[in-house]
């Protein structure tokens, strides 16, 4: 192989993750459950990798008031980059196609250009099918966590499946 052809070669690193959490989808969850989450509890439980890229989509409605803003200030304080998207009000079919474009570049861009063994998406939903596939293709680790059973769609594509049970520490 030429000097110039191993420039392009994507080394893996066993220690590197790509965390995303589909805020909107987690607070979903969250509602269904009637629960909160302990998020010290929950990252050191289900992040425990010190060497991770975590991602936080929410939108910008959590800015606007002192409890939005409080939210926002402890995901940064737990290390969390967050991703933030102003959207139409109610209007689930474009929060999808938003998130799923938002998520799936990062994914697509990080998983294929960064050192990244393993990716781990907390709250997945069906228009995630493609990215995670290209993440499995390029060799990553696919961890899907979700409080409820996932989509057989999504279920094949992932090398370990998480579901949080409602009697899991996490929750306050």
């Amino acid at each position: 192989m030429g000097q110039s052809e191993e420039r392009y070669l994507v080394r893996k690193s066993n220690n590197f993750v790509f965390s995303a959490v589909v805020g909107p989808f987690l607070d979903i969850a969250l509602r269904k459950l009637k629960r909160k989450l302990n998020w010290d509890v929950f990252l050191r439980k289900y992040f425990p990798e010190k060497n991770a890229l975590k991602r936080y989509y929410y939108f910008d409605y959590h800015k606007e008031d002192y409890r939005g803003i409080s939210y926002i200030n402890k995901l940064e304080s737990f290390g969390f980059e967050l991703i933030s998207k102003r959207l139409p009000p109610r209007s689930q079919e474009i929060v999808k196609e938003l998130i799923a474009v938002e998520i799936g570049t990062d994914v697509g861009f990080f998983c294929a250009s960064k050192e990244i063994a393993k990716l781990k998406v907390v709250c997945p939903f069906r228009e995630l099918k493609y990215p995670l596939k290209l993440a499995r293709d390029l060799g990553l680790k696919v961890v899907l966590v979700d409080f409820s059973e996932l989509p057989p769609d999504l279920v094949s594509l992932s090398s370990e499946l998480i579901i949080i049970p409602e009697s899991d520490s996490i929750f306050i």
